[in-house]
């Protein structure tokens, strides 16, 4: 028997409607099977915790190279705006009436240092005559100080993860990152390799200037390594939130066509879905919509015109339509109007209300019946209950009512699990859904959206 995705979905799901305990009683086939689905749906899970780790990692990292640039843009930027009004001064005794032709050089210079130290006015001078440095420029160098981080925590993720792509950008990067891979195994650095030996379409001519070392002529002579894997694990993020790169052995993170119905099963899944329009001509169907959609515009433009839609504005000028928030002060107290009139109980009350109609404490089984010393009793999982809810603890709750602390802890660790509290969750839906006021109330909340 072959553990398929669909095999895995569907024991993981009765999982959650059971326990281990349960294995027991299946076949040993059955056991098998599951454990085989269990360990495989598992292995995909912890292959998304590490592509969520690299991405992680990665912004974490793209966001404090920007910030680091942004604080030092900002403290250049200052730093000229507080040195012009001094240089303005300086500037000024070359028309200084007061000073002759022919005084000398010295005199000036000292009325010079009187205005700006020597030291501030040669480091002022320094930083108005240079290049001003681009806000890029002091990105990539924030990249250089923070290349330690990138090789501790990105590098061993990106090299343990299997990345596949059926499109063209993405395997331009899958090629990159290959490539890193066996410089990394044999232990060498990329500013070390050959430039011919870059993979295409990697380095864009607007950053050649920022990923590539050059000589005194102004020829390439070599990498920046540390620059250039920041890049390739950068370009791998952003395509693998767009899609353009997946991974076979994940949940989250597969490529889109693995959720679609194969083109030789598409007639099969359509005549099992039993839609109606999908068994006339598509040509129909859209004069149809057509139709329906330029009758809702006329409604809709007749109730704009006639002043009955009060939220939206529209400006015959400009030619938009604006939105404003109804105001909903009748429904705010139409709602204070209803509950004022209903009686404050305790939460312990109605939790025991809710629990007399629904039963639904009698999902709370225990994790393994057959050495539970004991049945919990309604107090005991109501304890445990608010305790976790209201992230008090246990200990705080046997403080504070008469329940010793090793009972809660029990009834926590047998009894409190995803699978018992999903079953509790849908007996009191089930119990809800059998009122005899819910079908209005389903009418009136689907209403609402659909006006929404």
């Amino acid at each position: 028997m072959v553990c398929t995705r669909e095999t895995t979905v569907f024991m993981v799901r009765n999982h959650h409607q059971s326990h281990i305990y349960d294995l027991r009683r299946l076949k040993p086939g059955q056991t098998h099977l599951y454990l085989l689905c269990y360990a495989w749906q598992r292995y995909r899970q912890l292959t998304d915790n590490l592509v969520e780790a690299f991405g992680y990692h990665t912004r974490h990292l793209e966001d404090d190279t920007k910030a680091v640039a942004n604080k030092q843009a900002t403290q250049i930027h200052n730093e000229r705006q507080q040195a012009t009004p001094r240089v303005g001064e300086l500037l000024l005794l070359y028309v200084d009436d007061t000073l002759a032709d022919v005084t000398p050089f010295g005199t000036v210079r000292q009325r010079a240092f009187r205005i700006i130290p020597e030291e501030k006015l040669r480091s002022t001078g320094k930083l108005l005559t240079e290049k001003p440095v681009s806000q890029i420029d002091l990105r990539w160098q924030a990249v250089d100080k923070q290349s330690g981080l990138c090789t501790k925590n990105l590098r061993s993720l990106a090299m343990a993860l299997n990345f596949e792509s059926v499109t063209t950008s993405g395997k331009i990067w899958l090629v990159a990152l290959q490539w890193m891979k066996d410089v990394f195994a044999r232990k060498q650095r990329l500013a070390k390799q050959p430039l011919a030996d870059i993979p295409l379409r990697t380095l864009p001519k607007r950053l050649h200037n920022f990923l590539l070392r050059f000589d005194q002529d102004g020829k390439p002579v070599g990498l920046h390594g540390d620059r250039y894997e920041f890049w390739v694990y950068r370009q791998l993020r952003k395509r693998l939130d767009m899609g353009d790169i997946y991974l076979d052995d994940s949940v989250q993170h597969r490529h889109f066509a693995d959720d679609l119905v194969s083109m030789e099963a598409k007639a099969d899944a359509l005549k099992a879905l039993d839609i109606p329009w999908l068994r006339q001509p598509v040509d129909e169907t859209l004069d149809a919509l057509f139709a329906e959609l330029n009758s809702q515009w006329r409604a809709f433009d007749e109730e704009l015109r006639s002043g009955k839609l009060k939220h939206l504005e529209f400006d015959s000028d400009k030619q938009t339509l604006t939105w404003h928030r109804p105001k909903a002060d009748k429904d705010k107290l139409l709602q204070q109007s209803f509950y004022a009139k209903l009686q404050a109980h305790d939460i312990a009350d109605v939790f025991r209300f809710v629990n007399e109609k629904s039963g639904f404490l009698s999902a709370m089984t225990p994790l393994q019946p057959r050495y539970a010393k004991n049945i919990a009793d309604e107090d005991s999982l109501m304890a445990v209950i608010f305790a976790q809810a209201m992230n008090h603890g246990n200990f705080s709750m046997a403080e504070t009512c008469d329940i010793p602390y090793y009972i809660l802890e029990a009834t926590h660790q047998q009894y409190l699990r995803p699978a018992s509290l999903i079953n509790a969750n849908n007996q009191i839906s089930n119990f809800i859904a059998s009122l005899p006021i819910f079908p209005y109330y389903f009418t009136h909340v689907r209403t609402s959206v659909t006006h929404v």
